[in-house]
C-alpha cells in the first residue's frame, strides 16, 4: 500500500470511487469516513469529527465517523465520486494518516494511507555536496555564465557586488535600458561620497552636452543682476541711523511726559475744585425747608386728638388734615369702629359710643404711635 502525501492547508478534500461486488458504481445510500493518526510507538489517534481535533486511544470520540457526499454531473445522470473535506486544522504536518471508508454496499472497506506535508521518506542529512543552486564563478570570484540555471528570487549577501566583481567594461549605457535607472531604484542615503570612487566622474564620463544641461538650469547672469539691484533699492529705503536715534528720543520723550504729574499739582487742582462748588446758604437751605413742609401738611403731636369717622373713610384729628403724614402715622393703630387718641392715651368705641377697650400708646420724638399697652 503506498502512501500519498497530501499538502498541508487548512482543509483537505478526500475524494475515492466506491464499488460493489459485481464492478458496478455506488450511487446511493450512506458512505462513512473514519481517520487516525499513526504514532511514532505504532499506536493511533482517532480523529474526533465532534470538534475535528485528534484524541488519544484511551479517550471515547464523540463522533468517530463522517458522512461522504455522493457528486454527480450531467444533471445527476452521471456519477463521479463521493467526497468529504476534513477541516485539517489539527493535523500533524508530516505525520501519516490510516483513512477508511465504509459503505453498507462494499463488498470490503476502502483503506488508505497518506502523509499530512512533510517530504516522503527519510530526509535527514540530505544535503547535496554542491547545491545546484550554487552560483558558478571564476578562479577571481566573478559570476560566469552559461552553466547556471535561472535564479530568479535568489539574493545576494551584503557586499557581495564588489568593483574586482565586476568586469572592466560590464556596465555601459548600452546594458542599460532608457529609464532603468531613476530615483525610486534607489534607497536613501545609497550614494554618498564613500561610494564613488575619488575621480569615478570626469569631463570623459560626461556626455558633450552634459555640461549645458546643467548650465541650463542655473540663473542666467542677467537674472542674477536683476536680483542684485532689487536688493540694493530695498537697502535704500531702510531709514538712517539719525532716523531711527530721532524716533526713539520722542518715543522716550513722550514716556517721560505722562510720568510729569506731582503731589502739589494734584492739591491745586482738588482745591480748585471745591472752590468752584457753589453750596447753598442757610437762607435758600430754610427756604427750601419750609416748601417740603409745606408740601407734607402739618404733622401730628402729643396731645392731638384724632377722630375716626367710618363713615367717611377718613379720620379727622385736631390740625391734622387727611392724606398728611401725621394721618398717615396715626392711622396706623385703627381697627373697627370708633376710635379716638387724646396725648397717649388710645380708645376704642362700639358704634354706639360705649368704650370697648383703653390703650397706652408709646410715641417717638415725632409724636408717632410705635407701640401701646391695654389698660
Amino acid at each position: 500500500m503506498g502512501v500519498d502525501i497530501r499538502e498541508a492547508a487548512g482543509t483537505i478534500v478526500i475524494r475515492e470511487v466506491l464499488f460493489k461486488s459485481d464492478g458496478s458504481r455506488i450511487t446511493s445510500g450512506t458512505a462513512t469516513i473514519s481517520l487516525r493518526e499513526e504514532q511514532g510507538d505504532g499506536t493511533y489517534k482517532g480523529f474526533d469529527f465532534d470538534d475535528d481535533t485528534l484524541k488519544s486511544a484511551g479517550t471515547t470520540l464523540t463522533t468517530a465517523t463522517a458522512s461522504l457526499t455522493h457528486q454527480t454531473v450531467n444533471n445527476g445522470a452521471d456519477s463521479v465520486a463521493w467526497t468529504y473535506e476534513l477541516d485539517a486544522t489539527n493535523l500533524t504536518v508530516g505525520a501519516t494518516y490510516l483513512q477508511e471508508i465504509n459503505h453498507p454496499d462494499m463488498p470490503q472497506p476502502l483503506v488508505r494511507m497518506w502523509q499530512y506535508g512533510g517530504t516522503e521518506g527519510d530526509v535527514s542529512g540530505a544535503v547535496l555536496a554542491t547545491p545546484a543552486n550554487k552560483l558558478a564563478t571564476d578562479a577571481t570570484g566573478r559570476v560566469t555564465v552559461g552553466t547556471n540555471a535561472d535564479k530568479t528570487g535568489y539574493g545576494l549577501a551584503d557586499g557581495a557586488i564588489t568593483a574586482p566583481k565586476i568586469a572592466s567594461n560590464a556596465i555601459t549605457d548600452a546594458k542599460i535600458n532608457n529609464g532603468a535607472i531613476t530615483s525610486a531604484k534607489f534607497a536613501t542615503g545609497a550614494i554618498t561620497s564613500g561610494v564613488i570612487a575619488a575621480d569615478a566622474i570626469g569631463a570623459s564620463e560626461l556626455a558633450s552636452d552634459a555640461i549645458v544641461e546643467i548650465q541650463s538650469g542655473l540663473a542666467t547672469s542677467s537674472g542674477l543682476s536683476a536680483v542684485q539691484f532689487a536688493i540694493l533699492d530695498a537697502i535704500a529705503y531702510l531709514p538712517e541711523d539719525s532716523d531711527l536715534s530721532a524716533v526713539q528720543t520722542a518715543i522716550i520723550n513722550a514716556i517721560d511726559a505722562l510720568n510729569d504729574i506731582s503731589a502739589s499739582d494734584v492739591k491745586t487742582q482738588a482745591d480748585q475744585a471745591l472752590s468752584d462748588y457753589d453750596p447753598p446758604t442757610r437762607s435758600e437751605a430754610a427756604s427750601d425747608k419750609h416748601e417740603v413742609l409745606s408740601e407734607l401738611g402739618t404733622v401730628a403731636k402729643p396731645g392731638d386728638v384724632m377722630h375716626i369717622d367710618w363713615s367717611q373713610q377718613r379720620p379727622s384729628v385736631g390740625d391734622v388734615e387727611p392724606g398728611t403724614l401725621g394721618e398717615s402715622a396715626l392711622a396706623s393703630a385703627t381697627l373697627i369702629g370708633n376710635e379716638e387718641v387724646e396725648g397717649d392715651k388710645y380708645t376704642k368705641k362700639t358704634p354706639e359710643g360705649d368704650i370697648a377697650a383703653e390703650f397706652e400708646l408709646t410715641l417717638d420724638g415725632q409724636g408717632r404711635p410705635t407701640a401701646r399697652t391695654r389698660v
